[in-house]
């Protein structure tokens, strides 16, 4: 079912914009209107390929408020199949239809998001982020800190971040001041040095504690799945597509450590 999904809105999306065939970035709308369409969280990944479609014509955001968005309306129709999607053809013009298949086609494939990235955690932008968006992703879990003579391993990390993230790997950082009160600056002061001293992409996440009552609740499933917690900074946990496989990896492996990238590649593989 997913094939014919994609391969509808493959079909749809091959067709030129309407007039011109230039791209028009100017009238891209704002990720969170894209997000509302499709009923996604505004920071999840996956609608920069609709604002994408909307920049080339190939449909039209934000829906009318008073009309369902696609995936939505896909969702309650009964069978989810060839019928629901003449009935959808028959509602939306061509274009908006190819964004109806690409929401639909996307919430089919990552819709489900289960086991560790079930929740929602706050950004190093002290903003809510769901981790939902990283569903079908390989999941790499970093403690850091800023101030560690392990501190040098966010260039090995980023440096595989970039590598792998094509392929599906995703690096998410967490700061703590847990161990040897290496990480005693603010979110913001944080932020600063990530991107100041490494040019860190992967996305980070609010000072944490990850240990004791306060123990963040991701670290709390990861331990328990794994039965070792952090002893450091810059433990490693790398979660399988499935959100629930999870190995773990001590401080003194490094990012580039062949055990890693072994584990690394065998789950990037896995379909």
């Amino acid at each position: 079912m997913l094939i014919e999904i994609l391969s509808g809105a493959l079909l749809a999306l091959a067709q030129p914009p309407a007039a011109g065939g230039a791209v028009d970035k100017s009238a891209t709308p704002p990720m969170d209107a894209a997000a509302q369409a499709c009923r996604v969280e505004p920071g999840d990944a996956r609608i920069e390929l609709l604002v994408e479609a909307h920049a080339r014509g190939w449909a039209r955001l934000p829906l009318a408020p008073q009309r369902p968005a696609p995936v939505r309306l896909l969702s309650s129709l009964p069978g989810k199949g060839h019928g629901a999607m003449q009935v959808l053809s028959t509602l939306f013009a061509p274009r908006l239809f190819a964004l109806a298949l690409l929401c639909a086609a996307t919430g089919t494939a990552w819709g489900a998001c289960e086991g560790m990235l079930n929740r929602t955690l706050a950004g190093i932008d002290d903003k809510p982020r769901s981790l939902c968006q990283y569903t079908g992703r390989v999941v790499l879990v970093v403690n850091t800190a800023s101030q560690c003579g392990y501190t040098p391993q966010y260039e090995g990390l980023e440096a595989l971040y970039r590598k792998y993230r094509a392929r599906g790997l995703v690096v998410l950082g967490f700061p703590s001041n847990d161990f040897g009160g290496q990480e005693p600056g603010s979110n913001r002061q944080i932020a600063e040095f990530c991107i100041n001293e490494y040019a860190i992409e992967f996305p980070m996440f609010a000072k944490t504690s990850l240990r004791g009552a306060q123990a963040n609740p991701l670290y709390a499933d990861l331990v328990k799945a794994t039965g070792k917690p952090p002893q450091w900074n810059f433990h490693k946990y790398l979660v399988g597509r499935d959100g629930r496989s999870v190995q773990s990896f001590d401080s003194r492996v490094a990012p580039g450590d062949p055990r890693l990238i072994a584990a690394l590649e065998k789950l990037l593989a896995a379909p």
